[in-house]
């Protein structure tokens, strides 16, 4: 990409108060090296055409001297000067050399207040998609426990075999769903796989329905503990941070 600059007299106001970015380059002219002070504006999120090129002369400044320079143009710099990770542009001053964010103290305060302001709406998504995950894995607990209470009533032998069914796909979910709200999650994963294995569909235990109820009202018990634990319970997960691009 290749950006136009022009000199800092021939800059308008507007545009420099949006400079975001400064950048130090060496080129090569008929009197030798000259090193070049790029201030690039942004609009929008994007770089705008035309930057500011100020001569710094045929002597590379220190940090400290770019420092004085950006300051005595009513700019401060919000990071360090440093070596660029990434050479993304080339004009007629020349590849950076070293880059920094550069702006007017009004506007990096702005900046960081909107990335702020970006960073809590994040959250705060972040947060509802959580409770909203909490909120299914306690509703598919509660069901679970419904279910096998229901089992203690008489009900026709499809009613059992698809019990048993759903409690076995219910046990998956729930066991990703509890891996990811808890470090420890070893008490709860036993409980849903001896669950899964006492009621599985695949080779069935047969006995009584009087032999059944205990087991019934066990289960269900479990499956409300589960719920009652899992109720606004968030996942362990981090939570996503906004990250730095500079």
């Amino acid at each position: 990409m290749t950006r136009r600059y022009v000199p800092l007299d021939s800059q308008s106001r507007e545009v420099l108060a949006r400079t975001r970015y400064g950048a130090l380059t060496c080129a090569d002219s008929p009197d030798g090296e000259r090193w070049w002070l790029l201030l690039d504006p942004t609009e929008a999120g994007h770089f705008t055409p035309a930057g500011t090129a100020i001569d710094l002369g045929d002597t590379k400044p220190t940090t400290e001297e770019l420092r004085s320079i950006v300051a005595r143009l009513g700019f401060v710099t919000s990071t360090d000067w440093e070596e660029p990770r990434f050479a993304s542009f080339r004009s007629d001053f020349g590849m950076p050399v070293l880059t920094a964010r550069v702006s007017t103290p009004q506007q990096i305060k702005a900046d960081e207040q909107r990335a702020r302001r970006v960073e809590e709406i994040d959250r705060e998504e972040a947060v509802a998609e959580l409770k909203r995950e909490a909120t299914w894995r306690t509703s598919i607990a509660i069901a679970a426990s419904a279910g096998l209470l229901a089992a203690l009533l008489n009900w026709p032998a499809g009613y059992y075999g698809l019990m048993r069914l759903m409690l076995l796909v219910t046990c998956v979910v729930l066991g990703v769903l509890v891996h990811r709200a808890t470090a420890c999650p070893w008490p709860w994963f036993f409980g849903l796989a001896l669950v899964a294995l006492i009621w599985n569909p695949v080779v069935p235990i047969w006995m009584s329905r009087e032999a059944w109820i205990p087991l019934d009202v066990a289960g269900a018990v479990f499956f409300a503990m589960l719920a009652s634990w899992s109720k606004g319970r968030l996942p362990s997960k981090a939570l996503p941070r906004t990250q730095s691009i500079l």
